[in-house]
């Protein structure tokens, strides 16, 4: 997974460079493993996520996943409501499947699509931290404009 790819010191203090995915990240060898798994956990969390935002940017994509919320359904029940080739909504269905936002299974010679839960729960993760942010921005306007008040 990763790998101590070299060594060094730059203004008296040492650093190590892990290779992970092949990108290189320079750390204190005095930090732990922990941090490590932190980085690659973030890289894997924003690769998935920016797949996922990508896949969305279509709006044909994002009307299947309307869609699969309301359950499992094959590739011709998908094509219905669209003015595409059966092919073409397998398509969508490729990028939405390697974006981790849904799962198909084999059933005979019919493979339905659903939602899935972790692809979802990384964009709600990760909006949810955006979310946060934002609260907090607000409070802290709410407060200046809170002592704004005082002051007159």
């Amino acid at each position: 997974m990763a790998r101590l790819v070299g060594r060094g010191k730059v203004d008296g203090g040492s650093f190590v460079w892990y290779e992970i995915f092949r990108i290189r990240i320079k750390l204190p060898p005095s930090t732990f493993w922990l941090t490590i798994v932190g980085y690659l956990y973030k890289l894997c969390l924003m690769v998935s996520v920016d797949a996922a935002f990508a896949a969305l940017a279509d709006p044909t994509r994002r009307a299947i996943l309307l869609r699969l919320a309301d359950g499992e359904a094959t590739v011709m029940e998908l094509a219905e409501p669209f003015a595409m080739t059966q092919p073409a909504i397998s398509q969508h269905l490729k990028v939405l499947e390697n974006a981790g936002l849904i799962v198909r299974r084999v059933e005979g010679t019919k493979r339905p699509s659903r939602l899935a839960k972790g692809g979802i729960a990384e964009l709600e993760q990760w909006l949810g931290a955006l979310r946060k942010a934002l609260e907090q921005n607000y409070d802290r306007l709410d407060d200046v404009l809170e002592k704004g008040k005082k002051k007159r």
